[in-house]
């Protein structure tokens, strides 16, 4: 195995595969994903504007979203020791009982303490000096801004989750895995961790393929099937069948699909290359015997299934509940085969696009000229517009010409 020293998190790596690669590494590089090519078939023109090459693009912040998501992640597909290695949960007000939060509080607890004048060689203290104060003088009172102070000193550079957020998370991964709440024993053991198969999550690819650079991260790999974890909105109305399909076909998740049999082929090529990077020793011999073949059932050779791990996260302010829906996707369904053409759709307009316009360059198009009635004569094939028929009801216009006349003043 060779070796890969980290000096930046953009850093150009090589094509390999690489196991416990940092986040913000894998993004840092000059790489095309399949969210890239689901915005593209989504958006046409409108990926350059959102993409890194926008020099004036407007940058989103991040979101309490964004963590929950990559939190969950590491907590259902790695475990809960790997999630308190990554992440740190923040105190809540609700466990702290007479809690001291204001600076007044803490002003109007020490004057009642015997000798004490919050007045005379005090009137300088901003709230951190109260807060000392408040530590030295009672020692058995909770004080938020003390409290933080000593959460900041443990958390270090790990991530931050919110005590609800935690909770919320932590009875997914229980209801995942509990026999009482899923009776599917296929699932369960999908989410579990043996000593003959350690998990391979968050495997990061790089390949070039006919002179574009590509990347792919997946969150879990298995023999035989590729498993992502997917967030569903707040549904209501329509059954969870109809919804979650409406999602996939919306948010055009069958081009992942589509893509990333094409990252596993790519990942299979490097692994027998010799470029496999990082991970342990166990995860590394578990992966290369399953590029050997070692697992492959008869005739199943370079195929294989997919699975999302639908969830909704619980709102108890919207009374929402928590949801897990697993959904398998045999290999070459359908839906597969659908993925596979819009990912080339895709590919072939980025090409198209690059060729005459580079990437630092803005992206955009003029359409023909258009009628607003079409199928006159000597343009019958002219492109219109698609106008709604209400446009011509006229049963609200008063017929009268005098109507229309100047009222006199």
């Amino acid at each position: 195995m060779a070796e890969i020293a980290f000096d930046s998190w953009d850093q150009p790596l090589p094509d390999g595969v690489y196991l416990g690669l940092p986040h913000v590494r894998y993004f840092g590089q000059e790489t095309r994903g399949s969210s890239d090519w689901i915005d593209i078939h989504r958006l046409k023109h409108g990926w350059w504007w959102k993409s890194r090459y926008n020099p004036r693009k407007r940058r989103p912040k991040s979101t309490v979203e964004q963590t929950y998501g990559s939190a969950l992640h590491v907590l259902v597909l790695e475990g809960v020791p790997e999630y308190e290695r990554q992440f740190v949960i923040e105190p809540a007000r609700d466990d702290y009982p007479d809690l001291l939060d204001t600076e007044k509080e803490m002003k109007e607890a020490l004057a009642k303490l015997p000798g004490y004048d919050v007045r005379t060689g005090r009137s300088h203290y901003d709230k951190a000096a109260w807060a000392r104060e408040v530590n030295d003088y009672l020692p058995n009172r909770w004080c938020w801004f003390n409290i933080m102070e000593e959460f900041a000193a443990i958390a270090g550079e790990r991530q931050r989750v919110s005590a609800v957020d935690d909770y919320e998370m932590r009875f997914l991964r229980e209801m995942a895995l509990s026999e009482e709440r899923n009776d599917n024993e296929e699932v369960r053991a999908l989410l579990l961790e043996t000593a003959d198969h350690p998990p391979l999550v968050e495997v990061s690819v790089f390949a070039t393929i006919d002179g574009i650079r590509r990347r792919w991260r997946f969150d879990r790999m298995f023999p035989a099937a590729t498993m992502d974890l997917k967030s569903l909105g707040p549904w209501s109305g329509r059954p969870l069948t109809l919804e979650a399909g409406e999602i996939l076909a919306r948010r055009r998740w069958s081009i992942q699909r589509a893509d990333y049999d094409v990252g596993r082929q790519a990942a299979y090529q490097l692994v027998e290359a010799g470029k496999l990077f990082g991970g342990t020793l166990e995860q590394r011999r578990y992966l290369e015997a399953i590029v050997a073949g070692h697992y492959a059932e008869p005739g199943r050779e370079g195929r294989w299934d997919w699975i999302w791990l639908v969830y909704q996260k619980p709102d108890s302010g919207k009374g929402t509940a928590p949801i897990l829906m697993p959904v398998w996707d045999d290999w070459g369904s359908p839906l597969a085969h659908s993925g596979a053409a819009k990912l080339e759709a895709s590919i072939r307009y980025y090409r198209g696009q690059t060729a005459l316009w580079g990437l630092h360059q803005p992206w955009g198009r003029v359409e023909p000229l258009h009628y607003a009635i079409g199928g006159q004569k000597g343009r019958e094939s002219a492109p219109s517009l698609l106008i709604p028929n209400y446009e011509f009801d006229r049963a609200d216009d008063p017929e009268d010409p005098a109507a229309y006349e100047r009222a006199e003043p």
